[in-house]
């Protein structure tokens, strides 16, 4: 009888002393079984006690599989391994040897959409070794009920329906969480109180801006963990200011006038470079 593990755990007869006959099908079917986990595992060399579960262990194991820019209609998922799971935690390993490039074909319903955040699943329901690729705009679930998928990526098609270079993103960790994003722009200074400067496509965690114009004369950096403070520095000041970064927003930040200092972040009609980062 062949063996049923690892797609399915099999239901042995129980063997009553006194009743049950014990015949060769009998022990052949419970060898086979053992025969199977053993071959599939290997010799662990420790006792279970002492050993997570061969499931819990491997059920976030992922090896490339990165999520890349193609072009403005297309992105890769480069070759890769990874383990893909479903409600219930059980697991399908899969394998792909060549870079997959995907396109809008591989939307999971409707069409392309512009000004429009899409999310990037393995697909491990065919049978086969390999994964297949699918987008959507679900952050969880992608439509057409597959069975075992995992998120590991996104991108923005901007305005113009155009795949954002700078806004495609891959999940590279056990927690599934974005790797470091960073992005740099330029804007003009108009010499107000405030000016939003926004386009970012995330909430940034750290911020560094400075004076183009004037080859970085005025240089701040800002993190998520200074409050209100920016830490300063130019010809003639070094220190934490207040109101140069005034905030770090939900799509990039606000800066201040900086209260009368030659060196603030807004003078009009400067440039300025900001880069942003999160993570």
């Amino acid at each position: 009888m062949a063996a049923s593990y690892p797609n399915s755990v099999k239901s042995f007869t129980d063997i009553v002393d006194g009743t049950t006959d014990i015949e060769a099908v009998n022990m052949n079917t419970a060898y086979d079984e053992i025969e199977a986990i053993q071959t599939a595992l290997g010799a662990l060399g420790a006792t279970q006690a002492n050993t997570d579960s061969f499931k819990n262990l491997l059920s976030k194991y992922r090896k490339n599989c990165q999520v890349e820019y193609k072009s403005a209609t297309e992105i890769y998922v480069r070759a890769g391994e990874l383990c893909i799971p479903d409600a219930s935690n059980n697991i399908r390993f899969r394998r792909v040897t060549s870079d997959i490039t995907v396109t809008w074909s591989d939307i999971d319903t409707g069409s392309e959409a512009s000004s429009t955040t899409y999310y990037v699943y393995a697909i491990g329901d065919a049978s086969g070794t390999e994964f297949t690729v699918k987008i959507s705009t679900n952050s969880s679930t992608p439509s057409g009920s597959p069975t075992f998928y995992r998120k590991i990526g996104q991108f923005y098609n901007d305005g113009s329906s155009d795949i954002d270079d700078q806004r495609v993103l891959g999940i590279i960790d056990v927690d599934d969480a974005p790797k470091v994003r960073k992005r740099t722009l330029q804007y003009t200074g108009d010499g107000a109180a405030t000016l939003a400067i926004t386009g970012f496509g995330f909430q940034p965690k750290k911020v560094e801006v400075f004076n183009a114009t004037d080859n970085g004369q005025a240089h701040g950096i800002k993190t998520d963990q200074d409050g209100t403070k920016t830490f300063y520095n130019s010809n003639s000041t070094t220190g934490y200011k207040d109101d140069h970064v005034i905030s770090l927003d939900s799509d990039g930040i606000t800066v201040g006038d900086g209260s009368g200092d030659t060196n603030r972040f807004n003078l009009s009609g400067k440039t300025y470079t900001v880069t942003a980062e999160t993570w």
